[in-house]
């Protein structure tokens, strides 16, 4: 298949169109260099427990002109009830523009991070929704960019004499780790899996935190994530232009299609559901941004490349060898909660607040 054309889009009422989500191109102008927000509007959309939340929200602080929350609104509308076809982007293309002008950051015409731009609609969600303009320690009950998305983590140096250092605690999004370190690490030892080599890829050791003391000892750092998000995001730091098959091949043989979050972290505040699933893998080639995404729907894998839409298969493996062939960089992963528990519902109490 070689376009959207290619696959049936559904006629869906108004009541269903969010339960699986409308098959959908996304238009790329000549020159408008707009392909890296169309892979991050795509993985969000896609995002069966982000879309399904999304479109329960009503109330927000709006900021005219350069409002988000209302441009990815208009975004999801054309989704559901678009005819067939590619929808345009433009609304937010415009919108981030000038909610980012001062800071010289995703103009008009200009291209950008695809990783960078996903953050950017989360945190601005973030800012609409709870009128905070931090983003750290986000506790709003309708903020779907922490509820869903959101790692609580604490990081802490641990000696083997007993010192521990301060504890550090932040939010992220997404859990970025060295490209080339998971390729290391997974040469060391085939057999660990993905989530291990993460692990081993992050972990650094240190000197002893009690500076007092003459500990020659190394302190390993523990991380704990204490707030488990229904959406675990891992992105790749990747060095300059490597665009090996040999490299590009290992990384895609370690990358797996589960992730035990149990072996990512040192601790996990929830003991259940902690086994995560492959949904969604955003990727960069050759100065071009597209996404591929399973499709819960028609549980197929599908690749959106800007208007074109494409089948790849029902397996992840087949996913994996057009990375492979096609010598393309994966930037973010996206692993979902099977059992998702923290995406809005009209069943649930949180819906009065949505009255």
């Amino acid at each position: 298949m070689s376009s959207s054309d290619s696959i049936a889009v559904r006629t869906q009422s108004p009541a269903s169109s969010v339960d699986q989500a409308a098959i959908r191109g996304i238009t790329n102008t000549i020159g408008s260099n707009s392909c890296f927000l169309n892979c991050a509007v795509q993985a969000l959309w896609n995002l069966d427990p982000f879309r399904v939340s999304f479109v329960l929200l009503k109330s927000h602080e709006c900021t005219e002109g350069s409002c988000i929350f209302c441009a990815f609104t208009e975004l999801a509308s054309n989704y559901q009830f678009h005819e067939q076809g590619p929808i345009n982007p433009d609304v937010l293309r415009e919108a981030l523009a000038a909610k980012y002008h001062d800071a010289n950051k995703f103009q008009i015409g200009f291209m950008e991070d695809a990783a960078e731009c996903f953050e950017g609609i989360l945190y601005n969600l973030h800012v609409s929704l709870t009128s905070e303009i931090s983003s750290d320690g986000c506790t709003g009950d309708l903020c779907i960019s922490h509820r869903l998305l959101s790692m609580s983590i604490i990081e802490q140096d641990v000696c083997g004499c007993g010192a521990t250092s301060e504890p550090l605690s932040f939010d992220q999004y997404i859990y970025y780790v060295s490209a080339a370190s998971v390729v290391e690490t997974f040469h060391l030892d085939r057999t660990r899996t993905f989530a291990h080599v993460l692990k081993a890829s992050t972990r650094f050791k240190k000197q002893c935190p009690n500076e007092k003391s003459k500990c020659k000892a190394t302190a390993n750092v523990s991380v704990s994530l204490v707030d488990k998000p229904d959406v675990f995001c891992v992105g790749f730091a990747w060095p300059n232009d490597i665009t090996e098959v040999e490299f590009i091949e290992t990384l895609m043989n370690c990358i797996e299609d589960e992730i035990d979050l149990d072996e990512v972290f040192d601790n996990v505040a929830s003991t259940t559901n902690n086994v995560f699933k492959l949904v969604g893998i955003m990727v960069y080639y050759g100065h071009h941004y597209f996404t591929f995404f399973f499709h819960s729907g028609i549980h197929k894998w599908l690749l959106y490349d800007d208007a074109s839409v494409k089948e790849i298969g029902t397996k992840w493996k087949e996913v994996k060898q057009n990375l492979i062939k096609g010598k393309y960089q994966p930037l973010v992963l996206l692993y979902c909660n099977p059992s998702p528990d923290k995406v809005f519902s009209k069943d649930k109490k949180i819906s009065e607040s949505f009255e």
